[in-house]
């Protein structure tokens, strides 16, 4: 779920602060996953997926060729699908976002997330973003 500050749904971040924010936009596509299972009280057990990307385009910024995102298994989860190409503006992990829960913070290895709040999608519906993009370049 999408917060502005009042506290009102449908919040989307604005691109320019994003690009402010972000260590890399990139076009990747999703090349496997993995289900975490760090809190048992959790009805399904699971907490979070990592998503492994592999890049095909970097639009900004640095990043490794294939990285790890993690996501959180929550309502405002990304939504990542298996073998999807998507235009992603990837953060380096603030563990004070309300997005990030404990078992983020407890698990350092995971530095990269999506906010979902933002301007990533799939790539076929990002031609608007990535047309704005370029004219920001």
């Amino acid at each position: 779920m999408c917060l502005d500050d009042k506290g009102i749904s449908g919040y989307h971040i604005p691109l320019n602060l994003e690009l402010k924010t972000n260590v890399a936009v990139i076009i990747g596509e999703t090349i496997g996953s993995k289900d975490l299972m760090e809190d048992f009280s959790d009805p399904d057990g699971i907490t979070a997926t990592v998503w492994k990307i592999r890049v095909k385009k970097v639009i900004r910024g640095k990043i490794e060729p294939t990285f790890e995102i993690y996501n959180q298994n929550d309502s405002g989860r990304f939504p990542f699908d298996l073998h999807k190409t998507y235009l992603l503006f990837i953060t380096l992990a603030n563990l004070n976002e309300p997005y990030i829960n404990e078992s983020f913070s407890s698990s350092k290895k995971f530095k990269y997330w999506a906010n979902p709040c933002g301007s990533s999608d799939e790539e076929l519906k990002s031609k608007s973003v990535l047309s704005q993009l370029n004219n920001i370049k």
